[in-house]
């Protein structure tokens, strides 16, 4: 990928994603801590990649990785999601992203 494109870019981070739990329709976001400061750990991980090609529109893909194990029966079309989902998952805007969605 890398050597027939112009530019891969990838931006990656942590997400905490409420779920819901019980009988309730309530939502909390419950995550594990480790370590004697309790760092958290993510529900989730996000990326977004950006490939750039000669004389060919930029194309963008973002996934949504569960941070569990055995995920080996899913394939990276499960993993796919829409930039505004991790958008609103996050926090974060991916303002100049949307151009090339």
């Amino acid at each position: 990928l890398v050597k027939a494109s112009v530019g891969v870019y990838v931006y990656s981070g942590p997400l905490f994603i409420p779920q819901e739990t019980g009988q309730s329709r309530d939502r909390y976001v419950i995550y594990q801590v480790i370590g004697q400061h309790t760092v958290a750990v993510p529900t989730h991980f996000f990326k977004i990649i950006i490939v750039e090609r000669f004389k060919v529109k930029a194309t963008v893909e973002c996934f949504l990785v569960e941070n569990a194990p055995n995920l080996k029966s899913l394939t990276l079309q499960d993993m796919g999601v829409e930039l505004s989902d991790i958008e609103r998952w996050s926090g974060l805007v991916f303002e100049k992203l949307h151009k090339l969605v």
